[in-house]
């Protein structure tokens, strides 16, 4: 890719209008000390409501549009939904890439200024939460972008696969292309682990990320990788920081959001835009069928809309729900990312224990029956069962559905519209969404096969 963060770079410029005018009244034409750096780092609107993934979950299995409201919507979203062979997406700054790479531009302004601007003896935490927060964000938007457009990890075929552009550095005329899916990985825990080490344990706010926020991330992506080892030691230790859990039975349902502005579970908040939303979206009846009678969640994460029609009102996203949801990262995530691991590595005991204590904290006080150890293959379908229920349109599920179709699950996705079925079998190369005609064309960057 060529010229790839040159169009982020152009999205960049409008969305960060009023950081721009702002610095423009104080002369300052490049970042000259930490605060300006910082500065950033801080745009809310860029750096925190807007990462990519509202793409996948159109493409996965969370929700369905009824053949009704299929004509209805939007061109570039009718061919998502179905998995169409068109390698034509929405072009522009409105895409899921571009919003991506804007917050690697930024990232990589930052990285590219903080050595040399240094800092005072009093300035030093100043400077390592600063550039803590720059590797994390590129880490993480890596990783997101790698979800949606690149295939799944595999060891065997890691260093053939196509990643993604791995932009370093905020020169627009240094040319790029696509890394494989190994440099695309090392580039991620890379970042992850200078994060860890540089920020703080605890973040003035959960717009700002934390060494418990970049634990909670690592173990996200080693989860990714089937990596589970790396996964266990990162949420592990990410719990041993943070490790709030809410009890739903505290949680009004009748409120309007359910979820107050940056709920006590979240580690490090962050949102996507939805690709479509409610009403057209409905919950598959698959997803509320597997809720018990005494399970909250079914009446603080959905409303009954119509017969058996259901919406998705629970967000973590809180009061900006209507227009995005939370794709940040919680400590729910982090119990059940454990959970996972110790089970797949044999310590269902230990498994069962994390799934008890988020559960017992989701269920009518008095009606939860704690779970006794079961064998590792009924405990893994429990963990993963309660992952669907629990982070419900997180931006998680098309991740997972290509890892685990990479463990043998042979998840097959399916649409009907009018009569007419659409499939996506676990080894279709759709699983890698096209990249956005405009960057191939300016680019000549590979296009992901269709």
């Amino acid at each position: 890719m060529k010229i790839t963060i040159f169009l982020s770079g152009l999205a960049l410029l409008v969305s960060c209008e009023k950081y721009l005018d702002r610095k423009q009244n104080q002369s300052l034409v490049v970042p000259k000390n930490i605060d300006d750096l910082q500065a950033l780092l801080e745009n809310y609107n860029v750096i925190n409501t807007a990462d990519p993934g509202g793409a996948a979950i159109e493409s996965g299995d969370e929700y369905y549009v009824a053949s009704s409201d299929y004509p209805s919507m939007d061109e570039y979203f009718r061919r998502l939904y179905i998995w169409e062979d068109t390698n034509v997406i929405r072009p522009g700054s409105s895409n899921d890439w571009t919003r991506g790479y804007r917050v690697v531009y930024l990232a990589n302004t930052v990285l590219d200024n903080i050595d040399q601007i240094g800092f005072s003896g009093k300035k030093e935490n100043e400077w390592r939460r600063t550039k803590g927060t720059a590797h994390f964000l590129r880490a993480k938007t890596f990783a997101q972008l790698a979800w949606v457009w690149a295939p799944a990890y595999d060891t065997d075929t890691e260093d053939q696969d196509l990643g993604i552009p791995i932009r370093t550095n905020s020169n627009f005329n240094i040319p790029s292309s696509r890394a494989t899916v190994k440099m695309t990985y090392e580039q991620i825990i890379s970042d992850l682990l200078i994060a860890i080490d540089l920020l703080p344990e605890k973040s003035v706010h959960p717009v700002s990320p934390s060494k418990p926020a970049a634990y909670a991330w690592a173990a996200r992506v080693y989860l990714s990788m089937r990596k589970y080892e790396e996964a266990l030691d990162c949420a592990d230790k990410c719990l041993g920081i943070y490790n709030t859990l809410v009890d739903y039975n505290t949680i009004d349902s009748n409120r309007s959001p359910v979820f107050l502005n940056f709920h006590p579970e979240i580690i490090y908040h962050s949102e996507m835009y939805p690709a479509i939303g409610p009403p057209t979206s409905k919950v598959d009846s698959v997803i509320i069928d597997q809720y018990d009678a005494n399970d909250l969640r079914i009446s603080i994460l959905f409303n009954r809309t119509s017969g058996d029609s259901h919406s998705f009102v629970g967000s973590y996203a809180g009061s900006t729900y209507e227009s995005t949801y939370f794709s940040g990262i919680a400590t729910d995530e982090v119990y059940l990312m454990r959970a996972e691991c110790y089970i797949r590595l044999g310590l269902v005991k230990e498994g069962i224990g994390d799934i008890n204590r988020l559960l017992v904290n989701r269920y009518k006080t008095g009606t939860y029956e704690y779970i006794e150890p079961l064998n590792q293959k009924d405990a893994l379908d429990l963990v993963l069962r309660e992952r669907r229920k629990e982070l419900y349109l997180r931006g998680l599920r098309w991740m997972d559905i290509k890892r685990l179709n990479k463990e043998g699950a042979n998840i097959t996705l399916k649409r009907v519209i009018d009569g007419v079925t659409y499939t996506l079998p676990p080894s279709d190369p759709k699983y890698a969404l096209a990249i956005p005609e405009d960057v191939i064309e300016l680019s000549g960057m590979q296009q992901n096969p269709r």
